[in-house]
Formats: structure tokens, C-alpha cells, sequence
């Protein structure tokens, strides 16, 4: 209601929180009708709403420990989930690269694994992404557990909280026997008289 000399009013809207993080702007419109003593030049206000939600974060998981490949299981693979700490209205991209492991006894790139760079992309709405590495074969026996991991560069419309996974490849191959030969018979020299 206007008042006799008043010219302009405020009109208060409610924006209501929202748990989607990386929105885009999102328009309003308010619409105003059945004048009474007036008439509307302009009957539509738009608002805009811009989003005030964090960024989301990317985290990568430790992969189960797998047994190299063998005869019996050629193929093998680590596996690692990434997750995204919640639902994103953009696209979220996020590039991920293998590498020999840091540990005492570390996995080598093209030696005991695949080396893999790719980007993950999560379109919106999903959280959850899997990275496969394959095992390759070796012909080193006897080997301790050894290491390599994945890791997260390069984030698009996120941030990253882990960005480092670890996976195990454990040997295959048999423990070395050791095997004692029975000697050859021999003849036990004989003694010379002369001496």
C-alpha cells in the first residue's frame, strides 16, 4: 500500500538455503498486478541469486592390497574410489596420474603397473568416481609387498582433501627352494707307502 506521497517501496523476498554447492546464478522474477488509483509501466522485478555454498572436495581412497598377475589370473587391477564431499550443479573435473610408490620397496611405473593419466569428470550430481590401474606381471621372485600411488591435479569447480591413494601389489611368485644333492660316490685315494 502506498501512502499518499510515497513513491517507491521495498518489497522483502526469502532466499532459502540449499545444500548444492557450485550453482549457477538462479533468477527470480516478482510479478505485481491489479493496481487500484495506478497504472503498471513495469509489472515484473528479477532478482538474482548467487551461490554462497563452499566449494566441494575431492578425496581418493587406499586401494585393496591385489596379488600380481599369474597364469591362472592375467588380468588385475587396483582399484580406487574417488568421492566428491557433496553434490555439485557444475561439472567437476579432476586429473588423476599413477606413480611409483615412495615406500622401502616401491612398484614401478610400466614395470609393475600401468602408467595411467586421465581426467575424471563428474557431471552433476554424482559423487563417486572409480579408477582402475592394471598389475602387470614380473619375474622378480620372492618380492616384498610393494607400493606406487594415484594422485589428484588440476581440480574444476572443486577443491581436493586427499589427494594421494596408495595401492599394494603383493607377489606371486613361489618362495625359492633350496635343494641339497646327495654327492657322487667317490674312491678314497690311497695312501702312498713311499712317503
Amino acid at each position: 500500500v502506498f501512502m499518499p506521497g510515497e513513491t517507491e517501496k521495498i518489497v522483502k523476498v526469502r532466499v532459502l538455503a540449499d545444500d548444492i554447492s557450485n550453482e549457477f546464478g538462479e533468477g527470480m522474477e516478482l510479478v505485481i498486478s491489479n493496481p487500484v488509483n495506478a497504472d503498471l509501466g513495469m509489472d515484473v522485478g528479477i532478482g538474482l541469486i548467487t551461490d554462497s555454498d563452499p566449494l566441494p572436495e575431492l578425496s581418493i581412497s587406499d586401494a585393496e592390497t591385489v596379488i600380481e598377475p599369474t597364469g591362472d589370473f592375467p588380468m588385475v587391477f587396483l582399484t580406487f574410489t574417488v568421492t566428491l564431499s557433496q553434490v555439485s550443479a557444475a561439472e567437476v573435473m579432476v586429473d588423476f596420474d599413477t606413480m611409483t610408490g615412495m615406500g622401502g620397496n616401491p612398484a614401478f611405473e610400466v614395470l609393475d603397473f600401468e602408467d595411467t593419466y586421465v581426467t575424471l569428470v563428474f557431471a552433476s550430481g554424482e559423487t563417486e568416481k572409480q579408477i582402475t590401474v592394471k598389475v602387470l606381471p614380473d619375474d622378480v621372485s620372492n618380492e616384498m609387498i610393494e607400493d606406487m600411488k594415484v594422485v589428484l591435479t588440476n581440480p574444476v569447480n572443486a577443491g581436493i582433501a586427499d589427494d594421494t591413494g596408495v595401492g599394494l601389489i603383493e607377489d606371486s611368485d613361489p618362495i625359492p627352494e633350496i635343494i641339497i644333492m646327495d654327492a657322487e660316490t667317490v674312491i678314497e685315494p690311497v695312501l702312498n707307502s713311499d712317503m
